[in-house]
């Protein structure tokens, strides 16, 4: 497991007088699990001694404070050989974009300094005012993270946007590596002190992995809100409420393998679970409420099982699951007919039986009515399409689009059969 710690390091003017340091000002710093850190002006430095990662990634523009650090280590480090050359190429660069070329050299300097047990790796950018300036951070910090298992983030100095835009785009690398662990996250609040000139009063550093997890929800919801998809959604709700959690894993389980039959215990454990005080109560899970109570709308545990199977075939058209909508509604309309004629719609070798021997087109059009039949026709068709995998079709590619414009108008026109045969 490689891990890193991601910092920034903002602007200021290094010199030879020592006065350089002070453009952060020295204090100690107090963790959230009480740890304190001795004095000094670089958070970054104090979180790389405290996580002990294996590389650590400063980031800054070429107008940041690396005269500055340098000189900071080299006086921490009396009997350090110090690299005069290297030190005036900083010097003499700084604040132009030619001190890049020192980058490589001056990050193995800085390792040597720390007695890092990987690297030390500077990155510059630039001033991140426009859209092109922010994809080229976010392509950086993409390089940055792909090498990595674990992630500790420092977003204390540089300028005021760039957390928000680095919180952006780690909430989109995530996505893409949904195995990096995000383990620690962090600013330190100099200005929550009572005299910023004591330096002993330790300022305090501020677990910022609560809002990580708020991003964490963010992508549950929306895959849960938009597509049923509700993967993510139940571990994050199962330290909240296991038994909620629980029922909405079995309710979409079942959902996605199509098996309708048995969801009415499963809502009303869903009933109870929504009217705990703690699910009520938490910030995170109320606004979320009306979206998992949503599946009440389609199942009615007073229902007949047909009923709740041709309802259902919409909930899952409209997350734009379609093969399990066809096949809900072709199997619901089946069940109906079976039911009212008197067939044990459960029992395999009747429903067979049923479809093979005695639901012929010409019973089909007694059993029906002219809505209806055509309804069924049209997602018969398209269900067997679709579950043939195109194979059926001559020119599966471009019928794509003509296949799901069918699908669109055979749901439409199955609500309004609904609405207009509602009791």
């Amino acid at each position: 497991m490689k891990s890193a710690l991601i910092t920034f390091l903002g602007t200021g003017i290094g010199n030879r007088t020592g006065e350089s340091k002070d453009k952060y000002m020295v204090t100690r710093y107090k963790m959230p699990d009480g740890t304190v850190f001795d004095a000094t002006p670089f958070i970054g430095l104090a979180l790389n001694s405290y996580v002990k990662p294996d590389d650590i990634h400063i980031l800054g523009t070429v107008n940041s404070m690396w005269p500055t650090l340098v000189e900071y280590l080299q006086d921490e480090n009396p009997s350090f050989e110090i690299d005069e050359a290297l030190h005036e190429n900083i010097y003499d660069t700084y604040g132009d974009p030619s001190f890049g070329n020192y980058l490589d050299e001056t990050g193995e300097y800085l390792s040597r300094l720390l007695k890092q047990k990987g690297q030390v790796k500077l990155h510059l950018h630039g001033y991140l005012d426009d859209q092109n300036k922010m994809l080229l951070f976010l392509n950086e910090l993409t390089n940055i993270f792909k090498q990595y298992d674990t992630i500790y983030l420092d977003i204390t100095h540089g300028f005021r946007h760039i957390p928000v835009i680095t919180m952006t785009a780690l909430s989109y690398i995530t996505a893409l590596q949904p195995n990096l662990n995000i383990a620690g996250i962090w600013y330190a609040s100099f200005e929550s002190k009572k005299s910023t000139t004591n330096t002993n009063e330790p300022a305090r550093v501020i677990d910022l992995l609560p809002a990580w997890d708020m991003i964490e929800w963010f992508h549950a919801a929306r895959d849960f809100v938009r597509f049923g998809n509700a993967a993510d959604l139940v571990p994050i709700i199962k330290p909240i409420n296991n038994e909620l959690s629980n029922v909405i894993k079995g309710i979409y389980d079942t959902l996605n393998l199509t098996f309708i039959e048995g969801l009415g215990d499963r809502m009303r454990r869903l009933d109870r679970s929504l009217n705990t005080t703690e699910v009520k109560e938490d910030a995170r899970l109320k606004p979320l409420i009306p979206f998992i109570d949503d599946i009440r709308k389609y199942i009615n545990t007073q229902s007949e099982e047909w009923e709740n199977q041709i309802r259902i075939s919409i909930w899952y058209y409209e997350h734009k699951m379609f093969q399990q909508a066809l096949t809900s509604l072709t199997e619901g309309i089946k069940t109906m007919t079976m039911t009212q004629s008197g067939f044990d719609w459960k029992n395999r070798e009747d429903r067979t039986g049923f479809s093979k021997d005695y639901f012929t087109p010409k019973k089909q059009r007694e059993l029906l009515d002219r809505d209806l039949f055509k309804i069924f026709k049209t997602s018969q068709k398209l269900r067997n399409d679709v579950n043939h995998a195109g194979m059926v079709l001559k020119n599966a590619s471009s019928m794509t689009k003509s296949s799901l414009d069918a699908i669109h108008r055979l749901f439409a026109n199955l609500k309004k059969w609904i609405e207009n045969n509602q009791n």
